[in-house]
Protein backbone atom coordinates (compact mmCIF):
# COMPACT_ATOMS: atom_id res chain seq x y z
CA UNK A 1 0.00 0.00 0.00
CA UNK A 2 1.39 3.56 -1.09
CA UNK A 3 2.08 5.98 1.65
CA UNK A 4 -0.69 8.84 0.56
CA UNK A 5 -0.31 12.09 -0.49
CA UNK A 6 -0.45 14.85 1.70
CA UNK A 7 -0.71 18.34 1.30
CA UNK A 8 1.57 21.58 1.85
CA UNK A 9 -1.59 22.84 3.85
CA UNK A 10 -2.01 19.38 5.99
CA UNK A 11 2.00 19.61 7.13
CA UNK A 12 2.82 20.88 10.21
CA UNK A 13 5.55 23.84 10.17
CA UNK A 14 8.70 22.54 9.66
CA UNK A 15 8.40 19.14 8.35
CA UNK A 16 10.42 17.75 5.64
CA UNK A 17 8.86 16.69 2.11
CA UNK A 18 10.37 14.06 -0.28
CA UNK A 19 8.69 13.49 -3.82
CA UNK A 20 9.22 10.23 -5.36
CA UNK A 21 8.13 9.08 -8.38
CA UNK A 22 6.43 5.72 -8.00
CA UNK A 23 8.82 3.09 -7.69
CA UNK A 24 7.90 0.11 -5.62
CA UNK A 25 11.35 -0.39 -4.58
CA UNK A 26 12.47 2.97 -3.25
CA UNK A 27 9.22 3.73 -1.47
CA UNK A 28 9.66 -0.09 0.20
CA UNK A 29 13.41 0.77 1.29
CA UNK A 30 12.10 4.53 2.65
CA UNK A 31 9.54 2.70 4.54
CA UNK A 32 6.99 5.53 4.49
CA UNK A 33 6.35 5.08 8.45
CA UNK A 34 9.88 5.70 9.47
CA UNK A 35 9.36 9.12 7.22
CA UNK A 36 6.21 10.43 9.19
CA UNK A 37 7.40 9.27 12.86
CA UNK A 38 10.42 10.95 11.97
CA UNK A 39 9.41 14.85 10.62
CA UNK A 40 9.71 13.87 6.90
CA UNK A 41 6.53 13.25 4.40
CA UNK A 42 6.22 11.32 1.56
CA UNK A 43 4.99 12.39 -1.61
CA UNK A 44 4.33 9.71 -4.59
CA UNK A 45 3.63 11.16 -8.25
CA UNK A 46 2.84 7.87 -10.49
CA UNK A 47 3.80 9.79 -13.86
CA UNK A 48 6.14 13.07 -14.52
CA UNK A 49 3.42 14.97 -15.18
CA UNK A 50 2.45 14.12 -11.85
CA UNK A 51 5.39 14.94 -10.48
CA UNK A 52 6.24 18.56 -11.87
CA UNK A 53 2.54 19.26 -10.82
CA UNK A 54 3.20 18.32 -6.84
CA UNK A 55 6.94 20.04 -7.11
CA UNK A 56 5.40 23.16 -7.85
CA UNK A 57 2.34 23.23 -5.33
CA UNK A 58 4.15 21.43 -2.60
CA UNK A 59 7.77 22.68 -2.79
CA UNK A 60 9.98 19.11 -2.01
CA UNK A 61 12.50 19.66 -0.12
CA UNK A 62 14.10 16.42 -2.35
CA UNK A 63 12.96 14.36 -5.60
CA UNK A 64 13.73 11.34 -6.99
CA UNK A 65 12.99 10.90 -10.28
CA UNK A 66 12.75 7.51 -12.55
CA UNK A 67 14.74 8.72 -16.10
CA UNK A 68 11.68 7.07 -17.93
CA UNK A 69 8.27 7.72 -16.89
CA UNK A 70 4.99 7.82 -18.92
CA UNK A 71 4.23 11.11 -20.74
CA UNK A 72 6.64 13.30 -19.10
CA UNK A 73 10.17 11.06 -18.78
CA UNK A 74 11.60 11.73 -16.00
CA UNK A 75 14.46 13.62 -17.71
CA UNK A 76 11.88 16.52 -18.67
CA UNK A 77 10.38 16.63 -15.72
CA UNK A 78 14.60 17.33 -14.25
CA UNK A 79 14.91 19.77 -17.36
CA UNK A 80 11.72 22.13 -16.33
CA UNK A 81 12.60 22.25 -12.62
CA UNK A 82 16.17 23.18 -13.65
CA UNK A 83 15.08 26.08 -15.71
CA UNK A 84 12.45 27.35 -13.49
CA UNK A 85 14.00 30.36 -11.74
CA UNK A 86 12.26 29.36 -8.21
CA UNK A 87 12.44 25.85 -8.32
CA UNK A 88 15.86 24.85 -9.86
CA UNK A 89 17.47 24.70 -6.05
CA UNK A 90 15.58 21.79 -5.88
CA UNK A 91 17.56 19.08 -5.46
CA UNK A 92 16.65 16.02 -8.19
CA UNK A 93 17.97 12.79 -7.90
CA UNK A 94 17.87 10.03 -10.72
CA UNK A 95 16.85 6.69 -9.82
CA UNK A 96 17.47 4.18 -12.49
CA UNK A 97 18.15 0.21 -12.45
CA UNK A 98 22.14 -0.37 -11.83
CA UNK A 99 22.46 -1.64 -15.82
CA UNK A 100 20.73 1.03 -17.03
CA UNK A 101 22.88 3.70 -15.14
CA UNK A 102 26.12 3.46 -18.19
CA UNK A 103 22.59 4.19 -21.14
CA UNK A 104 21.94 8.41 -19.31
CA UNK A 105 23.91 10.75 -21.80
CA UNK A 106 26.46 13.47 -19.54
CA UNK A 107 24.40 15.81 -20.85
CA UNK A 108 20.83 13.87 -19.16
CA UNK A 109 22.94 13.46 -15.67
CA UNK A 110 24.07 16.81 -15.78
CA UNK A 111 20.23 18.15 -15.61
CA UNK A 112 19.97 15.86 -12.51
CA UNK A 113 22.16 16.61 -9.04
CA UNK A 114 23.00 13.29 -8.94
CA UNK A 115 22.34 9.43 -9.85
CA UNK A 116 21.54 6.65 -7.06
CA UNK A 117 21.76 3.43 -8.91
CA UNK A 118 19.06 0.28 -7.47
CA UNK A 119 18.90 -1.97 -5.55
CA UNK A 120 18.98 0.49 -2.95
CA UNK A 121 21.52 -1.31 -0.58
CA UNK A 122 19.69 -1.35 3.17
CA UNK A 123 22.14 -0.04 5.79
CA UNK A 124 21.82 -0.77 9.34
Amino acid sequence: MLPSTASSREMPVGRKRILVSHDDELLSALNGAFFFAGGVDLLVAENGQEAFQLIEEEDPDLVFLAPRMEGLSGIECCERVKNDPILKVTPVIALLPAEEEDLLTDSCREQFDDVLAKPIAHQK
